[in-house]
């Protein structure tokens, strides 16, 4: 049995800072980080000699990732617009052709056709190659529509475009394999598998992904990539510049915020935890099912329900027994589905932005919007709500299967064993030099226990009702500022126009000076241990900000203005479907999407306008009225699927901000938490498949797949589960 005085020489959990040997401890992961990252190189520069091989190029493209204008000399009078990258086979967003003039010389004619070698179009069955263009006001742009079946491709990495009258212009792409899109979401997974190291991995894939942009075909431009890296992947994720929000820059501070206020309340259980000791306040299912149902509560927000459920009860989940795996999945897995399913939240903006877009594209809907399609589509979002089922049984059950169950186990022996503290030693912050404050020994008087009780509630809840209270008030302050000008805006469109991050920014800042100024003025604590705390909890985030630097890095690598990851896998899925099709091909588009990106809304984005032209196209075909297809249930099971698709990669993705937010805010290892969550995200979404949206392609009904593939989801996990209370007899 420890005595009470040895709290201190206990060993400290595995997500916080090293205790003993630092700089041993920073030589070593340091000495890990060089041999990792050496054969990651290694790795890369093998791909990337096969990426530049595969697709020669011709002539010096120049590094820049924005739509460019080729270089034109005096005598030309055209001017050629393309994108810095493309992949063959997979269509480009759009190609631009205008006149040139220039101070010497005459003025060209304002129409004409135009030839662009090295381009191909595709309208319906017809071929267009080289593709041909018409001038209009010294003009022609030709784009990629989905809804008329009309495709732009670029077939070589040099591209002349000539008019009528003999004006030319040449521009040049960086033309690659579509496969290249693939390799660095594919290289981050198996270099995570295969060195379990998170940060190595995201590194070598952005590398990876910068080498193969690298405007040069050899071997020479392998430091362009590093500092590419740096530059444009890293530093530019962080600055943002040409933002007006910086909402990168506002997560990273008020994830910090969050480390801090977490912090003050840990020392604040810690030195009040005689009102609190002895055998847990809850038991585990109680525990669990209370993370569920807070998690649900706080919908209107996935930040915000990360902030809140993990600033609740991570200062209680060894109380609870509960591991910090587990604490992670409860807070991952009711934030993106929760906000995304509910009909009052800062995802619904969106949400009903992206459906009207694709409605727009189409030429608008008759008497169906934007918002009557997303009430429409929420029973065919099988995959949240199925994922949502599938949390309450798992808390309510006792039951864990996979590497969640090994984690409950240990969680209940460490607790058992009556190691119960959650945060490592404090030192004097006026004093770095000091020795580390043992906490406050277990109150064995009743009396002191129960006047502690209140003390403790407040310095714990005070904070959390401040987070909640302020950021309400800033969501509604910062919506009243944007739609000023509009007469009488609806709810949902102050949701849209709401501020979420810059919300979050002022609401944690206040619940972290309500902490302090509570554990000063409750005596709990003085100033200096406070200050002490709230740096050692930002300290206890930094792996998580370095992850989600990281992350947007690689995100940033993938998206439509470098590698277009997501347009490939579009294209890869082909074009001759069926409209009964689309809901199951969609959502595992979508998920695939999401979790290679790490991003919901870039997965919404992309795919809603494509997803909604493609199956009316095809119901028109199929012989469906046009008035009738906007609420046909292929329409609108494959804009649900697009929903359900994209929290998919939202709620497991490595990369994804909230997997990294809900980790940090557990206090648990990110890649434990990836490790320990994917089985369950991985079976919601696969009985999902089989049983939802398989179903719905064979024509039976909605109401039907719903409860069969709630069914599936339960029985399925009592069949793999089994009690973590076992272990323990």
């Amino acid at each position: 049995m420890m005595a009470p005085g040895d709290d201190a020489a206990r060993t400290p959990e595995p997500t916080g800072p090293p205790s003993g040997r630092p700089f041993a401890t920073v030589i070593s992961k340091l000495a890990r980080f060089v041999i990792a990252a050496l054969c990651g190189t290694t790795f890369g520069m093998i791909v990337f000699g096969l990426c530049s091989a595969a697709v020669p190029t011709a002539g010096p493209p120049t590094p820049n990732h924005t739509l460019r204008s080729a270089p034109d000399p005096p005598r030309d009078k055209l001017r050629i617009v393309l994108p810095p990258t493309a992949l063959r086979g997979v269509p480009v967003d759009r190609i631009e052709v205008e006149r040139a003039t220039f101070p010497n010389a005459a003025a060209g004619r304002r129409t004409g056709r135009v030839v662009i070698r090295g381009v191909r179009v595709v309208r319906g069955g017809r071929i267009d190659e080289p593709a041909q263009l018409e001038l209009v006001d010294g003009r022609a742009e030709i784009r990629t529509d989905w809804a008329h079946r009309t495709f732009v491709y670029i077939t070589r990495s040099h591209i002349v475009a000539h008019s009528d009258d003999g004006s030319r212009a040449e521009g040049h792409v960086h033309l690659l394999r579509s496969w290249s899109a693939f390799l660095p979401p594919l290289l981050a997974v198996a270099l995570c598998l295969l060195t379990r190291d998170v940060y190595v991995s995201l590194v070598a894939a952005i590398w990876a992904g910068a080498a193969v942009l690298s405007p040069q075909a050899g071997w020479s431009d392998l430091w362009w990539a590093c500092t590419e890296t740096l530059d444009a992947f890293v530093v530019q994720q962080i600055a943002e510049p040409g933002s007006r929000t910086s909402d990168h820059a506002r997560i990273l501070v008020f994830t910090l915020l969050l480390g801090g206020m977490v912090g003050v309340q840990q020392l604040s259980v810690r030195l009040l935890r005689g009102g609190t000791s002895g055998r847990a306040t809850f038991s585990r299912r109680r525990g669990q099912l209370t993370a569920a149902l807070l998690g649900c509560l706080v919908f209107f927000d996935d930040y915000a329900n990360t902030l809140f459920v993990g600033g609740t009860l991570r200062p209680l989940r060894r109380r609870m027994r509960m591991s910090a795996e587990k604490l992670a999945f409860l807070i991952d897995a009711t934030a993106a589905p929760v906000a995304g399913l509910a009909v009052v939240s800062t995802w619904v903006g969106f949400e009903i932005g992206q459906i009207q877009a694709g409605l727009d594209v189409l030429g608008g809907s008759g008497s169906a919007g934007g918002y009557e399609l997303f009430l429409a589509s929420l029973p065919y979002r099988l995959y949240p709500l199925v994922l949502l089922l599938l949390v309450f049984v798992v808390a309510a059950s006792g039951r864990d299967f996979g590497p969640m169950w090994r984690a409950e186990v240990d969680a209940c022996r460490t607790t058992d064993a009556g190691d119960d503290d959650d945060a490592p030693a404090l030192r004097d912050a006026s004093r770095p030099d000091s020795t580390p404050m043992a906490p406050a020994a277990p109150r064995t008087d009743d009396r002191c226990a129960r006047a502690d009780r209140p003390r403790a509630l407040i310095a714990v809840g005070l904070p959390l009702v401040t987070l909640l209270v302020v950021l309400g008030g800033t969501l509604w302050h910062s919506a009243e500022a944007r739609l000023r000008d509009m007469e009488t805006p609806t709810l949902w469109e102050r949701l849209a126009a709401a501020d979420a991050n810059a919300a979050l920014l002022h609401a944690s800042f206040a619940a972290l000076a309500t902490a302090t100024a509570a554990a000063v003025a409750l005596k709990v604590a003085s100033f200096q241990q406070a200050v002490a705390a709230a740096l050692q909890g930002m300290a206890q985030m930094l792996p998580a900000l370095v992850i989600l630097v990281l992350a947007w890095g690689l995100a940033a690598v993938c998206d439509g203005e470098h590698l277009n990851t997501a347009g490939a896998l579009v294209a890869s899925f082909g074009e001759h479907l069926a409209a009964a099709d689309m809901p199951w091909v969609t959502f595992l588009l979508a998920a695939l999407m999401s979790f290679a990106t790490g991003s919901s809304f870039s997965t919404m984005g992309l795919l809603m306008p494509v997803v909604m032209a493609v199956t009316h196209h095809l119901l028109i075909q199929g012989g469906v009225a046009p008035a009738s297809a906007f609420t046909h249930p292929h329409m609108l099971g494959a804009v649900g699927a697009v929903l359900a698709g994209a929290i998919f990669g939202d709620h497991c993705s490595p990369i994804s901000d909230t997997t990294v937010l809900s980790s940090a805010s557990a206090g648990c290892d990110h890649l434990r938490h990836v490790v320990t969550q994917l089985p369950y995200a991985l079976l919601a979404a696969l009985c999902t498949l089989m049983c939802g949206y398989l179903p719905l392609r064979f024509g039976i009904g909605i109401y039907v797949c719903l409860p069969l593939t709630a069914a599936a989801v339960g029985l399925s996990f009592w069949r793999l589960a089994r009690p973590v209370e076992e272990k323990r007899r």
